[in-house]
């Protein structure tokens, strides 16, 4: 079995540019996509966060409160992940691991689809789902609260010891935010940035958007994709539209 990426459009969101990446345009509405990825190696199956229900898409305001205003989601029947990863042919029962860039409810929104998987989090980042009023800062505990094996990690951590899949941590949009590094055997070099990275501008022209916890652990970890991106990683940044056109959506894929 070769290694495979594939990449799913889970509903979008509209929202002010700036909160991706501020600027002289930072008040303009854009329309972002929601991203999921699932990679199929000899030895597992991982998918790369959960992206957000249907029933988001029904009642935004029930599900996300106030944030629904600012963050505006968007999703139809047929862009369900369960749905998106069985016309690929995978039950969400097939997946053995869950890699959770971070806990935001745009990321972990069908997290509980996968009781049967091992979830892998940075430990700061649980400790930030987990505080008093954290649905403040967009950690929902209905999303994530459930009695499942969550593998906290603290540090970097190369899944299956062969350099093919890799959790970098990257924090400054969250204390524990992390990246999915990968080698696939053609594609070479790819990093899920998710947020790390939400807009190609953050990359290319230093942009520095305004949902950041820290400027400091931001603009390092920036500089880590950078590097990449420069040494010729295809680095796909978590809510860029112009990029996510570019990107082979399933039931296509990257080896």
């Amino acid at each position: 079995m070769e290694m495979k990426l594939y990449a799913f459009s889970v509903g979008t969101m509209t929202v002010k540019k700036g909160i991706f990446a501020s600027g002289k345009e930072g008040d303009k509405k854009i329309k972002v996509p929601v991203e999921c990825f699932l990679i199929v190696h000899p030895k597992g199956t991982v998918l790369f966060d959960t992206g957000i229900g249907v029933e988001v898409g029904l009642d935004p305001e029930g599900c996300w409160g106030s944030a629904a205003k600012a963050f505006q989601p968007s999703i139809c029947e047929s862009e369900d992940l369960v749905t998106q990863l069985r016309s690929v042919g995978y039950s969400y029962k097939d997946i053995g691991y869950v890699v959770l860039s971070h806990m935001h409810m745009d990321h972990v929104g069908c997290l509980r689809w996968f009781g049967y998987s091992n979830i892998l989090v940075q430990d700061a980042e649980m400790k930030l789902a987990q505080k008093a009023k954290a649905e403040r800062n967009g950690y929902y505990r209905r999303d994530w609260d459930y009695p499942f094996i969550y593998n906290r990690l603290n540090g970097r951590k190369d899944l299956f010891g062969d350099g093919s899949i890799v959790m970098e941590p990257l924090p400054g949009h969250t204390d524990g935010m992390q990246v999915l590094v990968l080698d696939l055997p053609e594609t070479g070099k790819v990093v899920l940035a998710s947020d790390a990275a939400g807009m190609l501008e953050n990359l290319d022209d230093g942009v520095i958007p305004l949902n950041i916890q820290n400027k400091h652990d931001y603009l390092s970890s920036i500089q880590f994709l950078k590097k990449m991106k420069d040494e010729g990683a295809l680095v796909i940044c978590g809510h860029d539209s112009e990029q996510w056109e570019t990107i082979k959506k399933a039931p296509d894929f990257y080896l």
